[in-house]
């Protein structure tokens, strides 16, 4: 049995507009109607609703598509609701989604006769994490159905990693390279280094994550130079950033010159 509240925004398939009731007066005979409805409705022999695939991911900005399928049928009379758990909210509790702006419906004038009431959601958020539900009503046959819900997850991908050098300005100073990248959800991005194409087999300090007020992740790891580099002096160092959002690592290399650098080295001391 579906749940016996009204306050979540409705589309009919009459009308094609939000269903929200405003004021306490006018919400009594929905309520009761709902309500009434509840309890003589079934979910109807061969009726299901169906949200295929098991989890979708979108990128922050793009648009992704939550799918709801039912047995369309001949009624011209029906409705359809959306509820979302958010993302570390409450499981128990289903928040209405409102579907206006960047949420609507695929088929906002035909989800009936089209048996799909999916949902699209454009310039994805960060805030549009979590688990989704869809609601179909059938009134003149009081048939109802639910799906099973759909995780949606937001990826941001990580910025090009920026390379830069950290000159030794005092005694006993080492020089090093910084390696930073940011602008990425969820957090699970990892920052690995490597000399002339192979892994850095020696120990590194652990990258240092910090969050940002807008909620992607920032990652920076610092490399301290060999004190006598082989290869006539000259060596190639690369950052490599991995991240789930990424078919293939992000790669920058920064070439090192022990000669050109001592010579700044000192210049700065004289």
């Amino acid at each position: 049995m579906p749940p016996a509240s009204t306050a979540e925004p409705v589309v009919d398939a009459q009308t094609s507009r939000m269903n929200t009731p405003r004021e306490a007066p006018r919400r009594a005979p929905c309520l009761l109607l709902f309500m009434l409805v509840s309890l003589i409705a079934d979910s109807g022999a061969g009726f299901s609703v169906m949200q295929p695939p098991a989890s979708i991911v979108v990128m922050r900005g793009h648009t992704g598509r939550l799918e709801c399928t039912f047995s369309p049928g001949s009624t011209a009379k029906g409705a359809v609701s959306w509820h979302r758990i958010p993302t570390n909210g409450n499981s128990s509790f289903r928040q209405p989604v409102e579907l206006k702006q960047r949420l609507s419906l695929v088929f906002p004038d035909s989800f009936l006769q089209q048996g799909d009431a999916s949902l699209l959601i454009t310039n994805a958020s960060l805030e549009d994490e979590g688990i989704y539900f869809c609601h179909v009503m059938l009134w003149e046959s009081t048939t109802w159905g639910q799906g099973n819900g759909t995780p949606l997850l937001v990826y941001a991908p990580p910025s090009q990693p920026a390379l830069s050098l950290l000159q030794a300005t005092r005694p006993g100073e080492k020089t090093a390279l910084l390696c930073k990248t940011e602008g990425f959800y969820p957090s699970e991005a990892q920052l690995t280094w490597s000399i002339r194409g192979v892994p850095l087999a020696d120990p590194v300090p652990a990258p240092q994550y910090c969050v940002a007020e807008d909620g992607l992740g920032k990652l920076t790891s610092s490399l301290t130079l060999p004190e006598v580099l082989t290869n006539g002096g000259i060596t190639t160092f690369t950052c490599i950033v991995t991240h789930p959002s990424l078919q293939h690592p992000l790669l920058t290399n920064y070439t090192y010159c022990e000669y050109i650098a001592t010579a700044i080295q000192e210049q700065r001391q004289s």
